[in-house]
């Protein structure tokens, strides 16, 4: 019978103090984060190990991912080519209804992912940007949470690279990015 009111006037004290918010000295946990830290990028990008000449593609830059494929990703218009600059070459593609579409710009004398590294290209999210690979290829792919859009950039070679610019609220853009990057590849290497 002792024992028992013992126990019950501990439990009563316990609850009190839990009850007051009193729980006696704390006990050091985990600290809640908002978000995982983001991947800090170096100056050095990673070595182009194998090289994809594109340069067959310069005044063609929609030829590496087609209209069919296009449309199979609901990109319904035909891509427009625009190859004003002798180093860059683009194609504009787009849903034709208020979603959105992409852009893959193609640079034939810039060390892309170099210049990304150090910091003499603006990158969307350099800051938090999580370096990948796509079929083989180094990549840079950004990490911002919640964003509508998204950029991959992908290494050819040493002078050559491309990046995918996707605007489309309707997907996940840098899981299309990257869709769309990893077909890019494909295609070269076919």
């Amino acid at each position: 019978m002792t024992s028992r009111r013992h126990w019950t006037a501990g439990l009563l004290v316990g609850l009190t103090l839990v009850a007051s918010g009193c729980t006696g000295s704390p006990t050091p946990g985990p600290t809640p984060s908002a978000s995982p830290s983001p991947t800090r990028l170096g100056t050095s990008a990673p070595p182009v190990a194998r090289l994809w000449d594109a340069s067959a593609y310069r005044t063609k830059p929609c030829g590496l991912f087609t209209d069919d494929q296009a449309r199979v990703l609901g990109y319904n218009k035909p891509g427009s080519a625009s190859t004003d600059d002798p180093d860059v070459a683009t194609c504009i593609r787009d849903t034709g209804t208020a979603s959105g579409g992409f852009m893959v710009k193609y640079y034939f004398a810039t060390d892309l992912l170099g210049k990304i590294y150090r910091r003499e290209i603006l990158f969307p999210g350099i800051n938090s940007a999580s370096p990948i690979t796509v079929e083989g290829q180094p990549a840079l792919k950004p990490t911002i949470p919640g964003a509508e859009f998204c950029t991959v950039a992908v290494g050819l070679t040493n002078t050559q690279g491309f990046e995918v610019r996707i605007d489309d609220k309707a997907v996940d853009p840098c899981d299309r990015a990257v869709t769309i990057a990893e077909t890019i590849m494909r295609n070269l290497g076919a």
